[in-house]
């Protein structure tokens, strides 16, 4: 299954929304967060960033021998090994992203620099931005899963006091008095006089 060159992932959501999910719910928020880290990964392989840099990595100057043009580590785009070959497992408290037939181990040969003729490139691993996006998105998630909190109800008190009155958010306010109507001025009328 897994080799050495894997990733964890195992941050939890908020507090709030853990405590109020059940068992199947918290093994579908990791389900849901390997899948969102595989697309996230997908994405960021489609684009050549580095893992711990989230960098665009150095591209080879001379063309491919097979005509292939597709970004670093991925030149014939999905049907590429770093992209088929990319898998996760969801376990109790984490996820594993991982590829499968040691492609890991080969990546892990790039990360190190340890491939002669090519640039160091790290790709085991998602970049900061996309770790934050993969969190936010499955937390989201679960959130639209649990629904919304369910509202506390207030407590009634005994028979004989009456219900507090509950401030209006819209309440009414008494208008002004109107001012005064103006008082009339007399006009005068000035004549001209016709010029000569």
């Amino acid at each position: 299954m897994a080799d050495a060159n894997t990733f964890r992932l195992d941050k939890t959501p908020d507090p709030k929304l853990w405590d109020r999910a059940d068992e199947s719910q918290r093994k579908g928020y990791w389900k849901r967060l390997g899948e969102l880290a595989l697309i996230r990964k997908r994405w960021e392989l489609d684009r050549a960033l580095d893992a711990s840099t989230g960098q665009k990595m150095p591209a080879r100057i001379n063309p491919r021998d097979d005509g292939a043009d597709g970004p670093v580590l991925t030149p014939h785009g999905s049907a590429s090994r770093t992209h088929k070959w990319l898998r996760f497992t969801a376990g109790k408290a984490h996820v594993t992203v991982w590829w499968s037939h040691g492609w890991g181990k080969i990546l892990g040969y790039h990360a190190d620099g340890l491939v002669i003729g090519t640039y160091k490139r790290d790709v085991i691993g998602l970049t900061p931005a996309g770790e934050k996006k993969v969190y936010r998105e499955a937390e989201d998630w679960l959130r639209r899963t649990l629904g919304p909190a369910k509202k506390t109800t207030p407590k009634k008190g005994p028979a004989s006091k009456p219900p507090v009155a509950q401030r209006q958010v819209g309440r009414r306010v008494p208008a002004r008095p109107m001012p005064p109507p103006p008082v009339p001025v007399p006009l005068t009328v000035r004549r001209r006089q016709a010029q000569p």
